[in-house]
């Protein structure tokens, strides 16, 4: 079963490989990121492009145009996750959200 982490960022120079890493770190072959970046001025998706050069199959970049918003950009990660993937979560700020709504049997949450 492969499992996507979707990351929203806005000016997360400063933190991004080490939350990937993190993920990567796990050792779990069917697990994948995707980051999603609002054009962060501070060169956020510049740096997920040169980890996903050496992670193409487990690090994954979707880079919008503009400042979109934290609500937008998860589902943006969500709809494009789970058409890679049975399950999608992010994590952050203390909470965990699932989706696994193209799950046979899966819903949202």
């Amino acid at each position: 079963m492969k499992v996507i982490v979707c990351i929203p960022t806005y000016n997360e120079r400063d933190s991004i490989a080490e939350t990937i890493r993190g993920i990567c770190d796990l050792n779990r072959e069917k697990l994948s990121v995707i980051v999603i970046d609002d054009n962060s001025p501070d060169g956020t998706s510049d740096i997920v492009e040169e980890i996903s050069k050496f992670h193409p199959d487990r690090v994954m970049l979707i880079k919008r145009e503009r400042k979109l918003g934290l609500g937008s950009a998860y589902n943006t990660g969500f709809q494009f996750g789970l058409l890679l993937a049975v399950y999608c979560c992010t994590v952050g700020s203390g909470h965990i959200c699932a989706a696994s709504g193209y799950a046979s049997g899966g819903s949202f949450s």
